[in-house]
């Protein structure tokens, strides 16, 4: 993957600009082509929706554009940056069911994670660090677990606690794969009110769900996925029957869609 020019303009990031930018990404998982000639946008203070069928490629986007895994060919700018150089920008929520929660550690050490680019691995965490933590807990109302195991905490508590040590991170994007699933109303509650916040700060935030209704009402912009881009922009108009059929192509899931809407 080439990511050492800059994105077509003049290279230099300014507000009206896309604080993420994915051009041509083509990325393989062995001998199957996942993700082919993807390319959009996102902006800051924006919150983009990203749907579509199971295996369409979402979860691999977002490990793409975290550097987990590599891509064969595309670029991806993150405020005008490559993935290597704008690691400390980019947060990522991954699913629930991808984490080890056994671990031994407290909801404080695990949001402190987030603080490791900032305090290094051999020192210790100092005053900036412990306040990123305290606040990142105090907004998703997790202040008062900060002692507690985090095998000992609900489904929704556990990705609550991800979503703070992405804060305490202090990250211009972030990025979620599945982060509703599963969760209580309170936890769904609570990461809405967090998103909007973040969005009214200026973050870009990516979130993937199959709660379409979910995404109509959050988010602003959204991007329909199935390997390739089937749609992308304002979510009222990405979000219509025409769409929605092209990109599940299944009678049955545009059935299941259409009465959501009623």
């Amino acid at each position: 993957m080439s990511e050492s020019s800059q994105p077509a303009g003049d290279g230099n990031a300014t507000d009206a600009e896309p604080s993420l930018i994915v051009e041509g990404l083509v990325v393989d998982r062995g001998e199957i082509q996942v993700l082919n000639g993807v390319t959009f946008s996102a902006q800051s203070g924006h919150i983009m929706g990203v749907i579509g069928p199971n295996g369409a490629g979402k979860s691999t986007l977002f490990n793409t554009l975290t550097g987990l895994i590599p891509a064969r060919e595309g670029r991806v700018f993150i405020n005008g940056k490559s993935i290597a150089e704008s690691r400390g920008s980019v947060a990522f929520v991954p699913q629930r069911q991808n984490i080890n929660w056994e671990l031994p550690m407290t909801v404080w050490d695990m949001v402190m994670l987030g603080r490791t680019r900032q305090i290094g691995w051999f020192r210790r965490p100092g005053r900036a660090d412990r306040d990123a933590v305290e606040d990142a807990l105090n907004q998703v109302w997790m202040w008062d677990k900060r002692s507690v195991l985090i095998s000992e905490l609900s489904g929704g508590q556990q990705q609550r606690i991800f979503v703070a040590r992405a804060l305490a991170q202090g990250v211009d994007v972030l990025i979620l794969d599945e982060a509703f699933r599963g969760v209580d109303f309170t936890s769904q509650e609570v990461m809405t009110l967090v998103l909007q916040e973040m969005r009214e700060a200026g973050k870009t935030i990516l979130l993937a769900s199959h709660n379409i209704n979910y995404i109509r009402r959050l988010a602003d912009d959204c991007l329909c996925l199935n390997r390739s881009v089937v749609a992308c922009g304002p979510t009222a108009e990405v979000l219509v029957p025409d769409v929605m059929e092209e990109l599940y192509r299944s009678v049955d899931i545009y059935r299941a869609y259409e009465s959501e809407q009623n």
